[in-house]
């Protein structure tokens, strides 16, 4: 696994085999993005925010499996469980224009990196998966917790930081 982290980030300690530190200048997700298209060894392979947690067992199997059983989608993300947004719980995937937070994405399908500013990239990558003849969507079988880094959760009930 690599990792990809901020220079002026926290004081991490990741179990992993590579961590590339690059400024958090934007634009960082430009910059991370590409750096996770360039040193993904899987198809597919995960983009998880920071501030994001998996949440229940056997999350990563759980989205290679879903992942497997709908190839027409070249992402597909889990849904924030501690969130106040409805989901779809009917569909086991749910196309909707754009995903972001923890994301399983096909390989190849993201190879153009704007200098964009962090919040308009979950479009981009939309706009890249679509323009390649594969859709986006999330699946209520993939739960995870938003922690809410910088207040950044919409609901103030679940407000983390101090």
């Amino acid at each position: 696994m690599t990792v990809v982290g901020w220079l002026s980030g926290h004081g991490f300690d990741f179990d992993c085999d590579k961590m590339i530190w690059i400024p958090n200048d934007p634009p960082f997700a430009a910059s991370s993005l590409q750096l996770a298209e360039d040193q993904a060894q899987s198809d597919p392979y995960i983009i998880c925010n920071d501030d994001n947690l998996p949440y229940g067992k056997d999350f990563v199997s759980k989205g290679l499996d879903i992942m497997a059983r709908h190839p027409e989608y070249g992402v597909i993300s889990g849904v924030v469980t501690n969130g106040h947004e409805p989901y779809d719980t009917e569909n086991e995937v749910h196309e909707i224009h754009a995903v972001g937070g923890l994301v399983f994405i096909r390989k190849g399908l993201v190879t153009e990196f704007p200098p964009l500013e962090d919040c308009y990239w979950d479009l981009e990558r939309h706009r890249q998966v679509t323009a390649k003849g594969f859709k986006s969507g999330y699946s209520h079988k993939l739960p995870y917790l938003h922690m809410g880094a910088h207040f950044s959760v919409a609901n103030p009930a679940f407000f983390t930081g101090a």
